[in-house]
């Protein structure tokens, strides 16, 4: 009879042990859909935002006011590069009028 008390508090035991883990393995799954969701969700944003960066890189070949303000920047390089131009041009001209000069007054 000892023998069948014991076995039933062994039972017992097992049985509650049981439900714990019954209880922990609901916990995990529970946590596990709410992982799942929020990875669906991170998919979903990664897959916009590429989409998006494809979007945003093809802007400055595509739009128009992109190309604009491109032709115009490359317009401004140009007249830049011309203006420097003519400014060493007339540095090398007032250098070699100055020489020109020098050489007159070391001859006299």
């Amino acid at each position: 009879m000892e023998s069948l008390g014991y076995e039933n508090v062994q039972l017992n035991a097992l049985q509650l042990q049981k439900n714990e883990l019954k209880q922990n393995l609901f916990t995990l799954q529970n946590k596990l859909k709410d992982v799942e969701g929020q990875l669906r969700e991170a998919k979903d944003i990664t897959k916009g935002l590429e989409a998006e960066k494809v979007k945003v890189s093809e802007k400055p070949q595509t739009d128009a006011e992109c190309l604009r303000l491109k032709k115009k920047l490359e317009m401004y390089k140009d007249d830049e590069m011309e203006n420097v131009c003519e400014a060493l041009q007339a540095d090398i001209e007032f250098l070699q009028m100055k020489l020109s000069q020098e050489r007159l007054l070391s001859n006299k």
